[in-house]
């Protein structure tokens, strides 16, 4: 009886021992060799020269490429309606369709838009600037960085596709909601380039 006891105690040390120390792993097990993907984004960091990426030719980053849009002639004052065409259809909560894909709105009877839109050239921000108010959303041609010093506020690339969809088609312009439609003013002014 002794011996069993002996044998039983031994038995249970030893189940202990196994999973309490290398807990009850079933299958094979390998460790990681791959890096923390925080200490690889830290390294990749610590390899740019900084210094030389961010003082290369700011026209050529692909952040800052702009339209190009001619300067206004003439004043002009024009109303649109920014149609727009739904590409895919929206789902209702049921699971049907609440609005088919090529069903054709004007965002402007359901929304306000909040504030004014001016598109410009760089050339132009220093004559605009006594004409904006602090909520004007501001687009930029040109180099927008300059007009960011210029002004000392946030300039927007205008791009090929928000300026079709705004209908810009010279600078500078505002663009400002007149009911349920777009009212664009072209003004000339300033020293164009």
């Amino acid at each position: 009886m002794n011996t069993w006891i002996k044998l039983g105690l031994s038995l249970t040390l030893s189940a202990y021992t196994v999973f309490t120390f290398a807990g009850p792993t079933i299958g094979t097990t390998y460790s990681i060799t791959e890096k923390d993907a925080l200490s690889e984004i830290e390294d990749r960091a610590a390899s740019v020269n900084w210094e030389d990426a961010l003082s290369s030719e700011r026209g050529s980053w692909s952040a800052s490429k702009t339209v190009s849009i001619p300067f206004t002639q003439e004043k002009r004052i024009r109303t649109v309606i920014p149609w727009y065409t739904l590409s895919r259809s929206i789902p209702n909560p049921k699971g049907g369709i609440l609005y088919p894909a090529g069903y054709k709105f004007n965002p402007l009877d359901h929304i306000k838009l909040p504030q004014r839109i001016i598109a410009f050239h760089s050339s132009q921000a220093e004559a605009i600037a006594p004409l904006l108010r602090p909520t004007d959303f501001l687009l930029g041609t040109g180099d927008v960085f300059e007009s960011m010093e210029k002004l000392g506020r946030q300039v927007y690339v205008l791009s090929p596709h928000t300026a079709d969809r705004l209908q810009i088609k010279a600078v500078p312009s505002l663009v400002s909601q007149t009911g349920n439609k777009l009212k664009i003013i072209e003004q000339p002014i300033g020293e164009e380039k």
